[in-house]
């Protein structure tokens, strides 16, 4: 199964989707997220066997239940590798970020432990594009006139990603709620 890891959240998808459709009229030659998949990943995995999918399920738990439920904010769009030469946007957070961050390293940490590829960084962000070809530079132009989207954390997921022609296709598989 290929399967990432995600942070549980009320629904925010409409708000994120609003920006995104502002962004359009912006930048062109973008592959968009489509509503439906818009998410908080905080870990992804890749192909994973059954053994190791009870291992991060105890992982999440135990990562789980040391964190309470808390509030985020999105306030900017963003870019990777860079801002003035990005080839993935996203929207990144205010409110929320340190919580987040926090989660996300002891995450890699203990799937790292499994044999899972350590990340190189942590900035808490929502993939909303990424660029077909080339860059784009994100530091021209209005992109960050939206009001800031507000969230509330609720636990984390293990996501199952189906790749098909038609795009991927996400499916929930485990479910662990903050205290």
């Amino acid at each position: 199964m290929r399967l990432f890891i995600a942070l549980m959240t009320t629904p925010i998808q409409e708000q994120i989707f609003e920006i995104e459709e502002g962004l359009k009229k912006q930048i062109t030659d973008v592959k968009w997220v489509k509503k439906d998949n818009l998410h908080l990943t905080l870990k992804f995995l890749g192909d994973v066997d059954k053994v190791k999918f009870e291992l991060i399920k105890e992982t999440i738990v135990n990562i789980g239940s040391q964190c309470k439920e808390f509030d985020f904010s999105f306030s900017k769009v963003s870019g990777f590798p860079k801002e003035e030469a990005a080839r993935v946007i996203f929207v990144g957070l205010d409110k929320g970020a340190k919580e987040i961050k926090e989660i996300m390293i002891k995450l890699d940490e203990e799937t790292c432990k499994m044999g899972f590829k350590r990340e190189k960084s942590y900035i808490p962000h929502l993939t909303v594009g990424r660029v077909k070809f080339g860059t784009v530079n994100l530091k021209t132009g209005s992109k960050n006139n939206f009001p800031p989207v507000m969230g509330h954390a609720t636990g984390i997921e293990i996501i199952k990603s189906e790749l098909t022609k038609f795009g991927p296709i996400y499916t929930s598989i485990y479910k662990f709620g903050f205290s």
